[in-house]
């Protein structure tokens, strides 16, 4: 997820592109985010506009949120992915989920550290140092 300005909001990998995965993205989106959505800009997926249905019938997202469906209004997102694909296109793709996963999560928290996107930055270095370690599961 990103905001209209570019930055990155929160992001799910899952092996599965169905309602049960788009709710837990929501879900996961909206408990993390300081700032709540007033719009959400998908594809046309038809798993996100079901998922969106139940969670405002279950008043996890707001009834007054509007969905829209855009494949061009999309673009902020996929030009977030970019960087993402171009890596993943070199490596010829990922041999198990799991490997994809830790991969995709360590180019999205470098890309979240490079835009200043993470309160870490801020603290010192030894907490920075502690900060990659816990995402790259590194133990002394």
């Amino acid at each position: 997820m990103v905001d209209k300005y570019g930055s990155t909001i929160d992001f799910m990998l899952s092996s599965h592109r169905d309602i049960a995965a788009a709710k837990k993205f929501f879900k996961q989106a909206m408990i993390t985010s300081a700032l709540k959505p007033k719009i959400i800009t998908t594809d046309k997926h038809s798993s996100y506009n079901k998922a969106i249905i139940q969670l405002k019938a279950q008043k996890i997202l707001p009834n007054l949120l509007l969905h829209r469906q855009c494949k061009y209004l999309n673009n902020i997102i996929e030009s977030d992915h970019r960087r993402i694909k171009r890596r993943i296109n070199r490596m010829l793709g990922f041999k198990t989920f799991n490997t994809a996963r830790r991969c995709i999560f360590g180019i999205e928290a470098m890309a979240m550290m490079i835009k200043k996107q993470t309160h870490y930055l801020r603290l010192s270095i030894l907490e920075q140092v502690q900060f990659v370690k816990r995402l790259f599961y590194i133990y002394d």
